[in-house]
């Protein structure tokens, strides 16, 4: 037995009495288990989905009898709910199954779509558990549950006290090297407790990052095997990289769909009002680039257009403004938005291309980047994809024809390949170039990714066979003597803060609600966008392009400290170094 406290800081202290070994074993019953289900749905029992499918069954049978999941399942297919629904069933039914549940995903418009989907279902059942428990917390006596999001946007638990936490890979793999984004490091080692007991859910995992955050969550899982349990769940990893994971975990179930579940799962699809017919996608590449006269020729209701990078999209969305027709309401989404302006669209999208209005007509066009391309749960009928590796072509198919019915995926050459790898561009282009003229299935799916990226994969994940290079530089994490510990085995966030400003000057920093709005922009933008512009702009010291700020000496006055900086001209070979960059308004403005 292992006692392990953690959290001696100023805030709370978690305290955790942990058996090593497989967690206790709890049983079952089936009928509970889906009445449960149609609880959070309350909808008419004649309608199919409802219904669980087996294979959501099977993976609550193997977590609840104590061992982990790697569940493998098309886009669409209700992966989300077979990782909640066996949290919620133990709670419901007084089990000691897990303190709370960690779901991670890799994007922050992910964490927020789903924790608003889950508090909705969740307010239509009563939480007070069927059998009683000893010193019942007080959302138990509520009958309430309490689910928290912790994202950089919106950090409402930023020590991890929900029972459900919806948050991102990069708050869950900082908290767990002792380098939270969210906490000063003098608190840093609470949210690592929060890990101990509980059930940690790694969603679209085959979207992390390999020489980095994959490595890390590998390690992770690794090491505290036995004191929490896991779920890994992916539509596009290949068969190679589910069976490496699967026997270096150790105590993992896989879960995967065999044709026959598949088939009925797409027929439960099918709407008595629609009179939709299973999921039909037909996919075709066009060796030419994506244009806006091509958008608007094949645009019927549903449009979504998914470009490879910022600058696409937003010229794509100029040329349709152009050229659409009045009738039709055009969209752009992509990651350089404020956030109240982003989660605006994001709303208007899923109230548009949502599944309670599927039925209506609609003529909208969406415009976007790889933001929706995973996890975002809408559908359109047509897709237009710029041509990237599979397995994400795959991820942006997910978002056509999701509900059932017939679909077109169109994918087109690109001038270039940023931001993929260029073997992986050319394998997945040749692949495509051999696709016959009939639906494209799931089935055809797994084989095009192992086809196209097994090999890949396998080579990748095989570093990680022996962990001792990556568990020493973790340990050197949690110690505190690797600074850049985020930045190497997370993500690099090649990026820097931007503000459009004529004054930046006037801006205090030592002020609560005084900072302005800020844009995360790639370097590489900015490099670009400062080598064109100075062509363009005055001579030096007549009108300033970009300024960054330098710290001047602090002054201080009794109790009370000023923070002032001087802003000096930037120039492109400055810019890796620079924290914050303000770009003057007559070159670069912002607009929703």
């Amino acid at each position: 037995m292992l006692k392990v406290a953690f959290g001696l800081g100023r805030i709370t202290e978690y305290v955790f009495v942990v058996t090593k070994g497989r967690l206790p074993k709890r049983s079952m019953n089936l009928l509970n288990l889906r009445e449960l289900f149609k609880q959070l749905f309350v909808l008419d029992s004649k309608d199919m989905s409802v219904l669980l499918y087996p294979y959501q069954e099977r993976v609550a049978k193997h977590l609840l009898s104590g061992a982990n999941v790697i569940l493998r399942a098309p886009t669409g297919a209700g992966k989300t709910w077979a990782a909640l629904l066996p949290f919620l069933f133990a709670r419901q039914q007084g089990q000691q199954f897990a303190d709370r549940m960690l779901y991670a995903l890799p994007l922050r418009s992910l964490a927020s779509q789903l924790f608003s989907s889950t508090n909705e279902a969740c307010l239509k059942v009563d939480w007070r558990p069927l059998i009683p428990v000893v010193k019942p917390e007080p959302a138990t006596l509520t009958g309430k549950i309490n689910i928290t999001m912790q994202t950089g946007e919106q950090q409402n638990d930023p020590f991890f006290q929900g029972e459900i936490i919806f948050t991102t890979i990069d708050q869950l793999l900082s908290s767990y090297i002792l380098s939270p984004v969210s906490l000063p490091r003098r608190l840093a080692n609470i949210n690592a407790g929060a890990l101990f007991g509980s059930l940690i859910v790694f969603d679209e995992f085959h979207l992390l990052e390999p020489s980095r955050s994959m490595g890390t969550a590998i390690e992770m899982l690794d090491r505290l095997n036995g004191y929490c349990r896991f779920v890994l769940m992916t539509a596009t990893l290949s068969d190679q990289a589910v069976s490496w994971l699967a026997c270096r975990l150790k105590n993992v179930e896989v879960v995967a769909l065999d044709q026959v579940e598949i088939e009925e799962i797409e027929k439960s699809k099918k709407s008595e009002k629609s009179k939709k017919t299973q999921t039909r996608r037909f996919w075709t590449y066009k060796a030419e680039l994506l244009t806006a006269a091509e958008i608007m020729t094949q645009h019927r209701q549903r449009t979504l257009v998914l470009t490879n990078t910022v600058s696409r999209a937003q010229q794509i969305y100029k040329d349709l403004l152009n050229q659409h027709r009045p009738e039709t309401k055009i969209c752009l989404l992509h990651s350089r938005f404020f956030p109240a302006d982003r989660a605006g669209k994001e709303k208007e999208i899923l109230v548009r291309f949502g599944k309670a209005l599927q039925e209506n007509k609609e003529n909208f066009i969406l415009v976007s980047t790889q933001v929706v391309e995973a996890g975002m749960d809408f559908s359109v009928d047509t897709l237009h994809s710029e041509l990237a590796p599979i397995n994400s072509l795959i991820q942006r198919a997910g978002r056509c024809a999701r509900y059932g019915g017939e679909g077109s995926v169109n994918i087109y050459q690109v001038e270039n390949d940023l931001p993929y790898d260029n073997t992986e561009m050319r394998e997945t282009e040749e692949y495509l170039q051999r696709l016959p003229n009939e639906p494209f299935t799931y089935l055809q799916e797994r084989e095009a990714v192992n086809s196209v990226l097994g090999p890949h994969e396998e080579s990748v994940l095989s570093q990680y066979a022996n962990l001792y290079q990556r568990r020493a530089k973790i340990n050197e994490a949690i110690d505190g003597s690797n600074p850049g510990a985020r930045e190497e085995l997370i993500r690099d966030v090649n990026s820097i803060n931007v503000i459009v400003t004529a004054q930046p000057q006037k801006i205090r920093f030592d002020l609560p609600g005084e900072w302005p709005k800020l844009l995360s922009v790639p370097v590489g933008t900015l490099r670009s966008f400062l080598t064109k512009t100075a062509a363009t702009a005055a001579a030096p010291g007549e009108q300033w392009v970009a300024k960054h700020p330098l710290a001047a000496e602090q002054q201080t006055e009794e109790e009370t400290q000023s923070f002032s900086f001087r802003w000096p001209e930037l120039e492109p070979a400055l810019l890796p170094s620079a924290w914050l960059v303000a770009v003057n308004p007559a070159f670069a403005r912002y607009t929703s």
